[in-house]
């Protein structure tokens, strides 16, 4: 069985897969409430289609699911926002889905030290900027961060050498957390 947990606007839950085959209705638990899925034709992501839950008809649509950033779903004309939190086996998998790995480097977190740039925001590292040693000034580009399909730049406050990068290209960050270190030469 997997188990996985989502923010939907913001609300955590937690789904389980209970039984999945071919040609034949899922099973999942949502909040610890069993519903039976069917799917009756097969989808494209960015089109409608029809899905029965625990026996009522639905219009969905769901945009490119990315393991690493916000998706939306739209069911019914209304749009969630989903963020994927976890997936974990729990006991013999039935049904696992394939997610692409990329390697990446452990984010520290938030400390009060002159220098240290957080992350204002969740969201993705899609381009750094610098390198360890590199001299950079107030203001200047350190890495740029993707957050809900909008690209952040964020920049040096202050005037220095870059001591550390924490994260790699492709990383997730969270709110606080360091991502890059400035000494600043005073």
């Amino acid at each position: 069985m997997e188990e996985y947990s989502f923010l939907v606007n913001g609300r955590r839950h937690t789904i389980r897969l209970l039984k999945h085959e071919r040609e034949s209705p899922f099973l999942i638990e949502v909040d610890g409430k069993t519903s039976q899925l069917e799917l009756k034709e097969e989808f494209r992501y960015g089109s409608p289609f029809p899905l029965k839950i625990a026996g009522r008809s639905h219009m969905v649509e769901l945009n490119k699911i990315n393991r690493n950033a916000p998706f939306f779903i739209k069911i019914d004309g209304k749009t969630y926002m989903v963020q994927h939190e976890t997936a974990r086996t729990i006991l013999a998998p039935t049904f696992k889905p394939s997610f692409p790995t990329l390697e990446k480097k452990p984010v520290r977190k938030a400390v009060s030290e002159r220098g240290a740039v957080t992350a204002p925001m969740p969201g993705k590292v899609v381009l750094l900027r610098v390198k360890v040693g590199e001299p950079v000034g107030v203001g200047d580009p350190l890495c740029v961060l993707e957050a809900m399909k909008m690209e952040n730049e964020i920049t040096s406050p202050i005037t220095g050498i870059v001591k550390e990068i924490n994260v790699s290209e492709g990383a997730t960050v969270n709110i606080g957390e360091v991502m890059v270190i400035v000494a600043g030469t005073e």
